[in-house]
Formats: structure tokens, C-alpha cells, sequence
């Protein structure tokens, strides 16, 4: 669950805001690890397996959004000009 949300979260950025990737992965990724930070306070357990995956999910979706944002100026914007 962690992948697919982060994935999620950074997904359409990367499709739609490629240069604001620049400062939004890090914070994504941070966000994550404070997630995991703050557990132990509200009767949770912070795993580092979570924040792995928080982390590997939106290295993810920057990489999806990146690919398709390629291919849909490749193939769909090049072909109307």
C-alpha cells in the first residue's frame, strides 16, 4: 500500500510538472520518513520497511510519469505538427 499511494502521489507531478520534480521528490520522500517518525507517538510502530517502500513508490511514479509524458509528446504531440 505504501508503493501504490506514494506511486500515486508523484505520478501525475511527473506527468504534468516536470520541473517542480526538482524539489517535490525529496519532499515526498521526506514526508515519508516523518510518517514513520511520528508512528511510535500515536500508538504505532515505524518500520523501515515502510519508508522503503514509501521511497521506492515514488521513485515509481516519477519514473511512470516520466515515460508516459515521453511517449505522449512522442507520439501524440509530434504528430500534429
Amino acid at each position: 500500500h505504501h508503493l501504490l499511494g506514494f506511486a500515486a502521489l508523484l505520478l501525475p507531478a511527473a506527468l504534468l510538472y516536470r520541473r517542480a520534480l526538482f524539489w517535490l521528490l525529496p519532499c515526498a520522500i521526506a514526508f515519508g520518513g516523518v510518517i514513520e517518525l511520528i508512528q511510535p507517538y500515536v500508538n504505532r510502530n515505524g518500520e523501515w520497511g515502510d519508508f522503503y517502500a514509501d521511497a521506492m513508490g515514488a521513485i515509481l511514479g516519477v519514473t511512470i510519469g516520466l515515460f508516459l509524458r515521453y511517449v505522449f509528446r512522442k507520439f501524440f504531440v509530434a504528430q500534429t505538427q
